[in-house]
């Protein structure tokens, strides 16, 4: 139940609170006092119409609707930058053009709760079609119907079930009779599997004879084609002879390879050696032009073999 509702910048109230009492609450008052504008905040923050804001005081900068439904506080906010419900402490915001789904279940309203002053009778002005469609609303009469649609179409479907199971029962039991004598040809199968079985072995017994017969050939041919294997033993025995000889000549062939590779290593060591030489007799003398042919420690001549004590 909803005990109070407060309006805060909601068109002409700048801030107005209702108590309501249990049973019927009647609004009264002058024209153009804002009675309309009670529903319409009621409205507004039941559907969330209208979407804008034209419906804030001139001059204010939000508007504020604020119920209190069995002791929970509801409240409806907006400004030019935020706009929300708030179920006691939970915030609610990103709604879109809807409601959130918790508030929609506490209020529980619809469009046909509402009336406005210029609307005509409840019902009265309704036709019989349009009244049964109202009743049927509140009372779930339309619902009922739906379900007992469905429950109709559901017998309908299993009796259709039912009689096509019957009909494939009895054509199955018509095949059944053709089948009556299973039993007989089940032993001639039996037999006949035994048979098989026999004729299987014997196959088996053919094929290992006829592989023999198959290997037996291949030896003859290729018996056949080593009959001169007398002179080609005489031939290999030539080659191997030939090979060992030619074995041992290579052997002495890595021998002299050896030596020649020391010499080699030690023509290049005395190469180096004897460049060696040449590039210090031609530093001595450079030395011993550069003394005058004097040597400088001793004063004796300077020649190739040291100082000469004349």
């Amino acid at each position: 139940m909803i005990k109070s509702l407060t309006l805060q910048n909601f068109q002409k109230h700048s801030n107005l609170k209702i108590d309501f009492t249990e049973g019927l609450n009647v609004i009264v008052g002058q024209s153009d006092v804002g009675k309309s504008a009670i529903i319409r905040a009621l409205r507004w923050v039941t559907f969330n119409r209208p979407l804008g804001i034209e419906f804030k005081k001139f001059g204010t900068d939000f508007v504020n609707v604020r119920l209190n439904i069995d002791d929970i506080v509801l409240e409806r906010y907006k400004d030019k930058k935020d706009n929300f419900y708030k179920l006691g402490e939970e915030y609610f915001r990103a709604f879109g053009n809807d409601i959130p789904d918790t508030i929609n279940k506490l209020l529980n309203l619809k469009e046909i709760n509402f009336q406005f002053q210029f609307d005509s009778p409840f019902l009265v002005s309704l036709t019989p079609s349009q009244i049964n469609d109202y009743i049927n609303s509140l009372v779930d009469l339309e619902d009922i119907n739906n379900c007992l649609d469905k429950v109709g179409k559901e017998i309908r479907s299993t009796t259709n079930n039912i009689k096509n199971t019957e009909s494939s029962i009895k054509q199955l039991k018509e095949k059944y009779k053709q089948y009556q004598d299973l039993s007989k040809y089940y032993k001639l199968y039996e037999d006949l599997e035994k048979e098989y079985k026999g004729l299987e072995k014997e196959k088996e017994v053919c094929d290992n004879v006829l592989q023999l017969l198959d290997r037996y050939e291949k030896l003859n041919e290729k018996i056949a084609k080593y009959k001169h294997i007398d002179n080609v033993l005489d031939t290999i025995e030539g080659i191997e002879k030939e090979y060992k000889e030619l074995q041992d000549q290579l052997k002495q062939m890595d021998i002299i390879s050896e030596k020649l590779s020391l010499y080699q290593n030690k023509l290049g060591k005395i190469e180096n050696f004897r460049v060696q030489l040449k590039d210090l007799d031609k530093t001595f003398n450079d030395l011993i032009k550069e003394f005058g042919g004097v040597c400088p420690l001793c004063g004796n001549t300077l020649n190739k073999e040291g100082c000469i004590n004349e």
